[in-house]
Parts: C-alpha cells; sequence; structure tokens
C-alpha cells in the first residue's frame, strides 16, 4: 500500500494497473490458500471442538491488541521486496506483492485476525467457504490502496501511509474487536437458535 498509492499523484493510469495487478494476484494467492485450508484433512475430533478452539484464538487475538502483549503469531516475519520494482517493473512487481501478500502465512502479521480466519476455514472443511473467507478478508487488505487516493486526494500520499503506519495499535485494537465479533457471531450462529426458539 505504502508503495502503491503514491503512484495516482505521478501517473493515475499506471496507478490503476499497478493497483490491480496487486489486487487480482492477491485475490488468486488467497482463494488457494481458503482452498488448501478448507481441504486439509483435519481429525474428526478436532473439528468437533473446533468452534471452541476458533472462539478461544478469537479472544486470544483480541486481549493480545488490546492488552499489548507481545506474543509471537504463526507468520514468517518477512516483507516483500521492494527491489522487484527495480527488477521487473512496477506493475509487474505490483503483482508479485499482491501473491506475496496473499498468501498470508509467508509474510508480516501485524495482527491475529488472519490466524482466526484460518482456524475457522480448517474447522470448517469446506474450501469453497474457506476461498470465499479468504478472498473477502484479501478485498478488504487490498481495498486502502484503491480508497486513500479518493479519501485524502489532496493529501501528500506518502505522509498519509507514514501516519497510518504510526497509527498501528488502532489498526491492531480494531483488529483485536473484529475477533471478538467473530467468536460471538460463531456462538450465535452455533447457539443461538436453540436459545431463541426453545
Amino acid at each position: 500500500m505504502g508503495t502503491i498509492t503514491p503512484l495516482v499523484k505521478v501517473a493515475h493510469s499506471y496507478w490503476i494497473k499497478a493497483a490491480a495487478a496487486y489486487t487480482i494476484t492477491g485475490c488468486i494467492s488467497a482463494t488457494c490458500v481458503g482452498v488448501l485450508l478448507g481441504s486439509f484433512p483435519v481429525v474428526s475430533t478436532v473439528r468437533a471442538y473446533g468452534l471452541g478452539i476458533v472462539v478461544l484464538f478469537s479472544f486470544l487475538a483480541f486481549v493480545r491488541e488490546w492488552a499489548g502483549l507481545k506474543v509471537p503469531l504463526l507468520e514468517c516475519r518477512r516483507q516483500t521486496e521492494k527491489m522487484w520494482a527495480d527488477e521487473y517493473g512496477f506493475i509487474v512487481a505490483s503483482a508479485m506483492w499482491g501473491f506475496h501478500i496473499g498468501l498470508g502465512f509467508v509474510t508480516y502479521l501485524s495482527n491475529g485476525s488472519f490466524i482466526v480466519l484460518a482456524a475457522i476455514v480448517l474447522t470448517w472443511g469446506r474450501p469453497l467457504d474457506g476461498a470465499l473467507l479468504m478472498l473477502s478478508y484479501w478485498l478488504g487488505r487490498a481495498l486502502p490502496v484503491w480508497l486513500l487516493p479518493a479519501l485524502w486526494p489532496s493529501r501528500d500520499p506518502e505522509l498519509l501511509i507514514r501516519n497510518l503506519l504510526a497509527s498501528r495499535t488502532m489498526f491492531g485494537k480494531i483488529a483485536g474487536l473484529t475477533c471478538v465479533c467473530l467468536a460471538l457471531a460463531i456462538v450465535l450462529d452455533k447457539f443461538g437458535k436453540r436459545l431463541l426458539f426453545k
């Protein structure tokens, strides 16, 4: 996002191609991750207790973000390579960045929301639902690349990116709340009908 968004001030059509390449290849890799996780053979015992595990992960992610705990995540902690732009050109590099980040586990994760979604997909054991969930997650991640130039047209994009990165704690807390909402949705989906229609 920090590399692609400033392009809008320099060359609008070039920015559109780079943002599209980033978004499309990320859609492909995120969908593949969803299919693979949904197809993973999970032991039926784990699947039976899976929802409880997901709810536990969700609340742990919430506590991690809100209490400021430095609990490590399941990640490679590897950023995408900026030198790809020099070697392959900006549009191809944007496609490579999108594909790499869309894989999720092979890059730096700033919060636990991706882990929670992966646990949900593993618990479901349904490749199509997993693909749709991971695709939705990726589209949410790619959306700022498209929105920032429209929301802040008069501002310096690089300054805006620096300010957003400085607000990482706030974004982590929002992600933590999202994880709690996911947990509540899972609990309501599982037990809500029993509570409402006794």
